[in-house]
């Protein structure tokens, strides 16, 4: 196929446009305007491993809350973001319900060795 027959301004939306013929342009169309379908295939492949990829990383980091791949980057961010504070947050209360049940003085090097302790 000769993509070079075909017209970028055919594609109506500009991203899109900017995106073929800069970016996946130089990958999958050789210098005769011809379109590779193997360089697709491998392309469309390593697409798919990526989004895959991405869903089990959002899956991870915001502990099953969100696992889909195409959530905005913001959204993941902002999850994952409270789940860590809300766990730090509890750790923090343990500890110091822990501390303070013991009654013995510490100094502020030893509570903050046995505050990272706590958390390895």
């Amino acid at each position: 196929m000769n993509i070079m027959q075909l017209e970028f301004k055919q594609i109506e939306d500009q991203a899109h446009r900017k995106h073929l013929s800069e970016f996946w342009g130089t990958i999958l169309i050789d210098n005769k305007g011809n379109l590779s379908l193997e360089d697709l295939c491998k392309e469309l492949s390593n697409y798919y491993d990526m989004i895959d990829r991405i869903r089990l990383i959002t899956c991870h980091v915001t502990r099953g809350m969100l696992s889909k791949s195409n959530y905005p980057a913001e959204t993941v961010n902002n999850m994952a973001d409270e789940m860590y504070m809300s766990n730090h947050k509890e750790y923090v209360e343990e500890f110091l319900t822990e501390f303070f049940a013991s009654g013995e003085p510490l100094t502020l090097e030893e509570a903050k060795k046995q505050l990272n302790d706590y958390w390895k």
